[in-house]
């Protein structure tokens, strides 16, 4: 099975670390969804409940060939609590699914996902019998039976971060039944999601998709704000990025200059969420980018990967079409690099060689463009321009 944050990187890399290249956010759409986040988890769901899960009621082969097998899982359910749907409902079976590979092996494309993976992204839940969880379901069908709201996110852990979790629901449950000032209620919401780390994608990836209607979308940027959240309610709105106070900014930056001091500067070097980069860039580019600038060339000149992930930073920050297309070139070859030194062949020993100075002219091209850049103030060079 594809792993979540595989399954997130195919939309993100081409939405945000070639942001510049594409223009438009709906590139999104064309791949895989990324995984819900609690907002949409509880918007879209009928019945949000916790409880224990008891074991499988039945589990039946529905197709078996050379390359897996479907199997469809009967799943039952004693409820604890419910959150959010039909009050009294004490026992829940629902229809699951469940697909085995036969065959799994590791494609280039998923290796190359996995070069720019970076912490944050929630993982697919393994259910166990006698264990308590979170469950989101939508009604469907003409007798009304329950399904996981999404396949992946359905199902939250109790674990440490649990309690973070039902707080925020309580919260927001308040927020949705009250229907007074919804929208700068949830906005706040939203950035205290992006305070706590335990859930900070949730609140990052809600807000990001307003900044991106916002930036580049005008048929969005120009409709009426939504008044009410319920289940039609979309968080790819202006409202939001619009909602959000100088304070509010404030404190997302300050969030994101924590996160790069933990992804950059620890014994190895990790990607920083490039939503929570895109969006903080709209207000706070020029700092950003130049403490990314800074710190890259403060570095080892051979630590290349720290260097790659700050570049990374870089790009999505400054938003310009010429410098993604060099850290594009950089990093594809890079990861060309790395496969090439785990081979024992005189030949690709030859295109390391070649390669180095490649990755070198590379990244002195990064370094003239990001000067240009600066010099006028982070606007974006055309084709052409000197």
């Amino acid at each position: 099975m594809l792993k979540r944050s595989q399954t997130f990187l195919t939309a993100a890399l081409g939405a945000i670390l070639l942001i510049s290249l594409l223009m438009s956010p709906t590139s999104v759409s064309a791949c895989e969804e990324p995984p819900a986040t609690l907002l949409k988890l509880y918007l879209g769901s009928d019945l949000v409940i916790i409880a224990n899960y008891k074991g499988e009621k039945s589990r039946i082969t529905k197709n078996d060939d050379e390359y897996g097998v479907e199997i469809e899982i009967q799943r039952e359910l004693s409820i604890t609590e419910v959150i959010k749907g039909q009050k009294g409902l004490k026992r829940l079976v629902y229809d699951d699914f469940e697909y085995q590979p036969k065959i799994v092996e590791e494609t280039a494309e998923e290796e190359f996902y996995e070069h720019f993976d970076y912490d944050g992204l929630p993982d697919a839940v393994e259910l166990r019998p006698g264990q308590k969880y979170l469950f989101f379901f939508t009604q469907q069908g003409e007798k009304g039976d329950y399904y996981l709201t999404d396949y992946y996110s359905g199902v939250q852990e109790m674990t440490g971060q649990f309690s973070i979790v039902e707080k925020r629901l309580r919260e927001l449950k308040t927020i949705v039944d009250n229907r007074e000032n919804q929208l700068p209620k949830l906005t706040e919401w939203l950035v205290a999601n992006i305070e706590e780390p335990l859930i900070r994608y949730h609140g990052v990836n809600d807000l990001a998709e307003s900044f991106y209607s916002l930036t580049y979308d005008q048929e969005a940027a120009g409709k009426t704000d939504p008044s009410v959240l319920d289940q039609n309610f979309s968080t790819y709105t202006p409202a939001l990025a619009r909602n959000l106070t100088g304070a509010q900014k404030y404190r997302i930056s300050a969030v994101l200059m924590n996160v790069l001091q933990d992804s950059w500067f620890g014994v190895k070097a990790k990607r920083v969420d490039p939503n929570l980069a895109f969006m903080a860039s709209r207000w706070d580019k020029s700092r950003l980018a130049v403490y990314g600038f800074n710190s890259m060339k403060s570095v080892g000149r051979d630590d290349f990967d720290r260097k790659l992930k700050m570049m990374d930073f870089i790009t999505n920050v400054v938003d310009d079409e010429s410098l993604s297309s060099i850290y594009y070139d950089y990093s594809s070859l890079s990861y060309q690099m790395d496969r090439e030194t785990k081979k024992d062949d005189p030949k690709e020993a030859e295109n390391l060689k070649t390669n180095i100075e490649k990755r070198k002219s590379l990244a002195e091209d990064f370094d003239k463009q990001f000067r240009l850049l600066y010099g006028r103030n982070f606007v974006s060079v055309k084709d052409g321009e000197q």
